[in-house]
C-alpha cells in the first residue's frame, strides 16, 4: 500500500483513497483505486491498454539491466585493495 498523502484514486480522483477497500492495480502496480468499483470502471475506460503499456516498459527496462551490478571503478579498485 502507499502512504495515505500519495494515494488517489486513479478513476475518481478521491484524495486519500486510503482505507481498507484501497486496492492496487496487480499487474502494473502503478494505479490505486479506492474501491473494486472504481478499479472496474477505471479498467474499462482504458486503463487495460495503459496497464499493458507500464508492463512492456517495466519488461523492457529489465533487459537493459546488466547480469552483475555495475560498480564504479574507483569502488572496485577499494574493494580489490
Amino acid at each position: 500500500k502507499r502512504h495515505p498523502s500519495r494515494a488517489a484514486c486513479h478513476a475518481c480522483g478521491k484524495r486519500n483513497a486510503y482505507g481498507a477497500e484501497e486496492c492496487m492495480c496487480l499487474k502494473c502496480k502503478m494505479a490505486v483505486y479506492c474501491s473494486r468499483e472504481c478499479q472496474a470502471k477505471a479498467w474499462s475506460a482504458g486503463h487495460e491498454e495503459e496497464c499493458a503499456a507500464y508492463v512492456r516498459m517495466h519488461e523492457e527496462w529489465l533487459e537493459t539491466m546488466p547480469d552483475e551490478p555495475v560498480l564504479p571503478a574507483a569502488y572496485s579498485q577499494w574493494l580489490k585493495d
